[in-house]
């Protein structure tokens, strides 16, 4: 968290009557919790010029020159052991505020905070460390905050150094570290305490790619020994693959916790939708009405297609469009189900839907167990409720719904398709499931590309459009969740 210079810490209740921090007890009920957070508030006091603080001491309660800020708001929850939980949410939701009440280095307003166990907290970079000291004497400050002794530490001192990997810099002061070699630091040191109960806060993102994938490594052999862990981040594919469940916050309250593919979805969906408004309020005040609403290929850079004969579109092998014709032999009844189904995992403006969806073999027969790297067609019906440019995307997701594989038409160098009100079209993949045994799911997605920084307006997404599942591989089992083919040589160099 950035300290604002009008912002302070202060909760307008006596300092004496402060809830303490968050405290290390054994009388939380149950022996599975770690970590039980009840009623939890934080709020800080505003004030609008810096002297009002002094002020505001002379005045007391007569006059309050201050407004109240809610940083948070009644949150609870609790964690048993072992479990790893992500935190999601935008920018000021409050995680960081979480994360720094439950390590301790924050006093709550209200709420308790039950912690079993020793806890480390690697939270946002900046904290924890006295930029004054070196780098070998922070690691002995840190250790010894978290109830090392002398030869603990001496002991696990080249561990912590090795594990770093920033040579002779650890004995410069920390104020001369550039921000990688810091969370080098504070990470290696966070986890050589051997914690039960480990805090991230969102310090990995600027580490570099090698470091990020080691600490990857890291967490996860923690996990495996039954650490408990909390994992704030806004990379929701790392959330995915670590967190078992996640808390979802905005503006200070706790909108969700549950499975994290569910809670990791319904943030997605939100971000998109918040994206749309973002984009269609900008497209208002161009007043650009020349298609629909939406930017011309001025604009986007991309040409769109106007899809008006039957016979329009090109080889199904890349992605092919056909407008009316073929989407009439699906049955009104598998159409209604498929748009029950979606109803319930859909987002979007609506411009144009996808009213139809399925997997099929080379015969035409839907699947729904599929051999290893079969081939498979992906066939996609939408229909246009206002005049749209827009391309077709699908993403194949595993059960966690982190995306696997995936096409659109950028990547397949088709023009976006232009559909008129009421005019459908149908989509056409082929590709094949070099996947891993499991079980799978198709996400759709209709969007129209903004700009070259990777915006887009989402007209419809389906996120879970049609599931099926990928029997093993009769030849080998492999541990990667996509294989594809190799060209192998093996020579005996003796």
């Amino acid at each position: 968290m950035t300290a604002l210079s009008d912002l302070t810490a202060e909760t307008g209740r006596d300092s004496s009557m402060a809830p303490s921090p968050p405290t290390a007890i054994d009388d939380i009920n149950s022996a599975d919790i770690a970590l039980r957070v009840l009623n939890l508030s934080k709020t800080y006091r505003i004030y609008g010029r810096s002297r009002d603080r002094l002020l505001q001491g002379l005045w007391g309660n007569r006059k309050q020159l201050y407004r109240e800020f809610r940083a948070l708001d009644s949150i609870s929850f609790e964690i048993r052991r072992g479990e790893t939980v992500g935190i999601i949410g935008p920018n000021g939701s409050g995680k960081s505020t979480l994360l720094q009440l439950i390590a301790g280095t924050l006093t709550p307003t209200q709420g308790e905070i039950y912690i079993k166990g020793k806890v480390s907290a690697l939270l946002e970079l900046g904290a924890g460390f006295n930029r004054e000291f070196t780098g070998r004497e922070n690691i002995h400050m840190a250790a010894s905050i978290a109830g090392l002794n002398t030869g603990e530490i001496r002991q696990r001192y080249e561990r912590i150094a090795a594990y770093a990997g920033i040579g002779d810099f650890l004995d410069q002061p920390v104020k001369t570290y550039s921000s990688g070699m810091y969370v080098r630091l504070a990470f290696a040191a966070a986890i050589s305490v051997e914690p039960e109960v480990l805090i991230v806060d969102e310090a990995l993102a600027v580490g570099d790619m090698e470091f990020q994938a080691k600490c990857m490594v890291t967490l996860k052999q923690m996990q495996e020994r039954g650490t408990t862990i909390l994992f704030v981040s806004h990379d929701v594919g790392a959330v995915s693959a670590l967190c078992e469940r996640t808390l979802y916050l905005k503006h200070g309250r706790a909108l969700e916790i549950g499975p994290t593919r569910d809670v990791v979805a319904r943030y997605i969906r939100e971000v998109q939708e918040a994206s749309n408004r973002k984009i269609n309020v900008t497209i208002s005040e161009k007043n650009d009405l020349r298609t629909g609403g939406i930017p011309d290929a001025s604009e986007t850079g991309i040409t769109p297609t106007r899809c008006t004969d039957p016979s329009a579109g090109s080889d199904s092998a890349s992605g092919a469009f056909v407008a009316a014709g073929r989407f009439q032999s699906v049955e009104k009844e598998h159409l209604a189900r498929f748009a029950e189904n979606a109803s319930h995992c859909r987002s979007g403006t609506g411009d144009v839907r996808v009213i139809y969806a399925e997997m099929t073999d080379d015969k035409g027969l839907p699947v729904r167990s599929a051999e290893f790297g079969q081939s498979i067609l992906i066939r996609i019906i939408v229909e246009a409720a206002r005049i749209c440019t827009f391309s077709v995307n699908y993403k194949i997701c595993d059960k966690n719904r982190i995306p696997v594989i995936g096409a659109d038409f950028l990547m397949q160098s088709q023009t976006l398709l232009t559909l008129e009100p009421s005019q459908q079209a149908e989509a056409l993949y082929r590709t094949s499931l070099p996947l891993t045994d499991g079980r799978y799911s198709l996400r759709i997605s209709l969007t129209h590309p903004v700009n070259a920084h990777q915006q887009a307006l989402f007209f419809d997404i389906v996120e879970i459009a049609y599931v099926f599942e990928v029997l093993p591989n009769p030849t080998a089992k492999f541990w990667t969740q996509v294989y594809l083919p190799n060209t192998l040589d093996v020579r005996v160099l003796k």
